[in-house]
């Protein structure tokens, strides 16, 4: 429904009159803020008030409790969304989704909806929040998450209040437990939301999701120019179909193939290991019990230092880091400083992620380092390479992550097609890579912009101007 605009007080009258008009069931437990809570918080507009998260939601305790599978073994096509299918920035892979193996019939009204607002609340991922700009068919979510599904206010404005100060302040007082820390459900549904008028809530989320929808535009963008280099690498380097001497497609002309040890190559092709292509160095990890040596904080006197996580959601460049070092850590532990250029690969628990350094930096021991002068191999070939390459053909046991070390990791085997090949494909796929780098930049000026002005929103400190 579409509301004039409305103050906070006329804001939670008509919450309760939509709760009676839906016959939507009363929490007994829901209460207003104490004078205490209160307190604690920081100060707001005196034209705003403070209310928690259940008092303009809906909530339901969790999801759908069920194992998953890659098939659809009930035949409902009913898929789950969980933590891992949602990336730091919030967006959702939905094209990977496992199917549900148990539905319930109480799990019929758990499907992803429209402005719904979802938290985790328990695991290592704890607090990660999604915010549904739609329906998404047959798609529910996980048991552990929370929904939030807000009334009458806006949902983007509540959206943007839950990755504010608000919500982290009252995150890091309610963790509970070191190992696996696990936010109480009922403590979620007393989250503490400033709210002002709808007009302001909406002028405000009009701003902040302005930001978010360049950069979230950007990243199509890359996905598409990543598809682009990949359909490439595929044609010229899998099937052999790239521009021979005489102009026409090496295989379907009828080029020469050769055996090798890798199977079938083009003739004057070859198979090489990768350290004889590249220096391959590994990373370290100073002792984790001397805290001394670790920061979070990115300054001229600290070094970014990369773990697999770091890597998750890259998709060539990398440009920051969860953890530092300080410079008396990478030299009282000898540390590899890793130059810029470099290309970056996970080989232990996690298997075949890569990054392509964009500074100078470190990394833990599950990473190797392809330092490369490219006098055999350019470094835009050989990532795509290590991209496509069968990481289970080096593993002889069931349990691949306990399978790869670093000297398997040395004795990769690199096809190497003639340098004027790999030349070809670079003056391609380095645009591809030069636009990609530019648009993560703008990227990370926009999200820079977008958190200097959320706290400053969220508090009052810039009012917007508003237009009844």
């Amino acid at each position: 429904m579409n509301y004039n605009n409305l103050y906070p007080l006329e804001i939670l009258e008509e919450i309760e009159r939509v709760r009676l008009d839906k016959n939507l069931p009363l929490d007994e437990k829901r209460k207003k803020l104490s004078l205490f809570e209160l307190k604690e918080l920081r100060s707001i507009p005196e034209d705003w008030l403070y209310v928690t998260s259940n008092e303009i939601s809906e909530f339901i305790t969790n999801g759908v409790h069920s194992p998953t599978s890659v098939e659809d073994d009930l035949g409902f096509g009913f898929r789950m969304l969980r933590i891992t299918d949602i990336d730091d920035s919030g967006i959702a892979s939905l094209d990977k989704l496992p199917y549900c193996k148990r539905f319930q019939k109480t799990d019929y009204n758990k499907f992803v909806k429209k402005n719904d607002i979802y938290i985790s609340f328990t695991g290592n991922i704890l607090g990660k929040r999604y915010f549904a700009k739609q329906d998404i068919e047959n798609v529910v979510f996980a048991h552990y998450f929370v929904r939030l599904r807000p009334l009458v206010v806006d949902p983007r404005y509540i959206f943007y209040v839950m990755k504010s100060y608000h919500f982290e302040h009252f995150m890091r007082k309610r963790k509970l437990g070191s190992s696996q820390p696990n936010l109480k459900v009922i403590d979620l549904k007393r989250i503490p939301i400033p709210i002002c008028s709808l007009y302001e809530q909406k002028a405000i989320a009009n701003i902040l999701s302005s930001f978010d929808d360049k950069i979230e535009l950007n990243n199509k963008i890359n996905k598409n120019l990543e598809k682009m280099a990949q359909a490439l690498y595929k044609q010229w380097f899998v099937d052999f179909e790239f521009p021979h001497e005489n102009g026409e497609l090496y295989k379907s002309s009828g080029g020469e193939m050769i055996d090798s040890e890798i199977g079938l190559i083009p003739k004057k092709w070859e198979a090489k290991r990768i350290d004889t292509l590249t220096n391959v160095a590994i990373g370290k990890t100073p002792p984790r019990k001397e805290h001394v040596w670790f920061n979070d904080k990115k300054n001229e006197n600290n070094v970014r230092w990369y773990s697999i996580k770091d890597m998750k959601d890259v998709s060539t460049q990398i440009y920051d880091s969860s953890e530092y070092l300080t410079l008396d850590a990478i030299q009282k532990h000898n540390v590899k400083v890793i130059p810029k250029n470099t290309i970056l690969m996970s080989f232990k628990m996690t298997i075949g992620r890569l990054a392509v350094t964009t500074t100078e930096c470190t990394s833990n021991e599950a990473i190797a380092h392809f330092i490369n002068n490219e006098s055999q191999v350019l470094n835009s070939y050989l990532f795509y390479y290590l991209k496509k390459f069968n990481y289970d053909s080096l593993g002889s046991t069931s349990s691949i992550a306990t399978a790869i070390n670093s000297k398997i990791v040395k004795s990769i085997k690199v096809l190497l097609p003639p340098m004027h090949v790999q030349e070809e494909f670079n003056n391609v796929v380095s645009t591809f890579m030069q636009k990609s780098n530019c648009n993560n930049i703008k990227n990370i000026n926009l999200t820079d912009q977008r958190d200097t002005l959320l706290p400053k929103l969220m508090s009052g400190e810039i009012r917007v101007p508003i237009k009844e």
